[in-house]
């Protein structure tokens, strides 16, 4: 839960500073469309780490000692 609502701050405050760097105002709207966002995360990690974390870390730690 922690890492959740850490990530929703992360992703609000990141949408203002990008908005502020591009000048694009639809980054703004990431702080409020911050449940879309975090869904989308979690479906590029569940892709990407099909094994979990500590199943790509055992088989990372094979691949460097074999």
């Amino acid at each position: 839960a922690l890492i959740i609502i850490a990530l929703e701050n992360k992703i609000g405050d990141l949408g203002k500073a990008l908005a502020d760097a591009t000048g694009v105002q639809w980054f703004n709207g990431l702080g409020e469309s911050v449940s879309l966002v975090t869904g989308l995360i979690f479906i590029v990690c569940v892709l990407a780490f099909r094994r979990g974390i500590v199943g790509e870390a055992l088989a990372w730690r094979e691949r460097i000692k074999g």
